[in-house]
C-alpha cells in the first residue's frame, strides 16, 4: 500500500485556477503579462516554474528544453532528483508555457547537445543561471510585491522556497488531492506539508490532517525532512 493509495480523494484533480482572492493569486497575477526585455522574460520563467509548477530553485535552474515534451495541450517537464519521489513528470501551467515561448523571442532555445536551459544565463546561454542570481530574482520580486501591497507582510525567507511553498499550499486550497500535491512537489510523505499549514485555508488544513490520519491508519512510516 502506497501513500497515494491511502489518501482520501477530493473533488478536483485539475490544475488549480488560482482565481481565489489570496496573496498567491495576486502574486501569480503579476506574471500574467509578458515582461518587456530579455532579463524580464528570463526572470518571469524562473518565477513561474516555482510559483505555478512548484519546482525548487535548483530544479528550476537545471531544467532544459530537452526535458520538455509536447502534449495535446501544452507541455510536460521531466524533473530529475536525487530521491525517487523527486523524479516526476509535470504538466506545465499554461502561463509558464507562455513565458517560455516569450523568452524564446529573445534567447532562441536549442534542444541539441548541450541543450539550452529554461532559465538561461543571459551572458552564456548554454550555462545555467548562477544560484545567487536566481535567489536575488526571487528576493527582489517578493520585496517589490510587499512594497506594492500584494503582500501584507515581508516574508522572512525571500528566496525560491517561499514561492514554491505558496504554490504547494495553493494546490491544497484549490482542492487538489493531497497525494497528487505530494507527487507534483516531489515530496514523499504527507508530514512534509505540516510546515505549510500557515499558508493554507482552514479546509486545506483539515484535508492535510485527514491525509495524515489515513496514512497513519495504513501503517505508513513517519515524516522525513525536506
Amino acid at each position: 500500500l502506497s501513500l497515494h493509495d491511502a489518501l482520501p480523494i477530493s473533488k478536483s484533480e485539475a490544475i488549480p485556477s488560482g482565481k481565489k482572492d489570496t496573496e498567491h493569486a495576486m502574486l501569480v497575477g503579476l506574471l500574467d503579462t509578458p515582461w518587456e526585455d530579455a532579463q524580464g522574460a528570463r526572470d518571469r520563467v524562473l518565477l513561474c516554474l516555482q510559483m505555478l509548477d512548484g519546482l525548487t530553485l535548483a530544479e528550476s535552474m537545471q531544467a532544459t528544453h530537452q526535458h520538455l515534451q509536447p502534449q495535446a495541450r501544452g507541455y510536460s517537464l521531466s524533473v530529475a532528483g536525487n530521491r525517487e519521489a523527486q523524479k516526476r513528470q509535470l504538466t506545465l501551467h499554461p502561463v509558464t508555457v507562455q513565458a517560455i515561448h516569450h523568452l524564446g523571442l529573445f534567447v532562441p532555445p536549442t534542444r541539441t547537445d548541450p541543450p539550452s536551459y529554461l532559465v538561461p544565463n543571459l551572458r552564456h546561454p548554454l550555462r545555467p543561471l548562477l544560484r545567487h542570481a536566481a535567489y536575488k530574482i526571487c528576493s527582489d520580486f517578493l520585496d517589490e510585491a510587499y512594497q506594492n501591497g500584494e503582500l501584507t507582510r515581508r516574508p522572512s525567507e525571500r528566496g525560491g522556497t517561499t514561492l514554491r511553498n505558496t504554490a504547494i499550499a495553493a494546490w491544497v486550497n484549490e482542492g487538489l488531492r493531497v497525494g497528487e500535491v505530494l507527487r507534483r512537489a516531489g515530496l514523499k510523505r504527507v508530514d512534509a506539508l505540516n510546515r505549510l499549514k500557515n499558508f493554507m485555508e482552514m479546509d486545506g488544513r483539515h484535508k492535510v490532517t485527514a491525509a495524515e490520519q489515513a496514512a497513519s491508519a495504513a501503517g505508513l512510516p513517519g515524516a522525513e525532512r525536506y
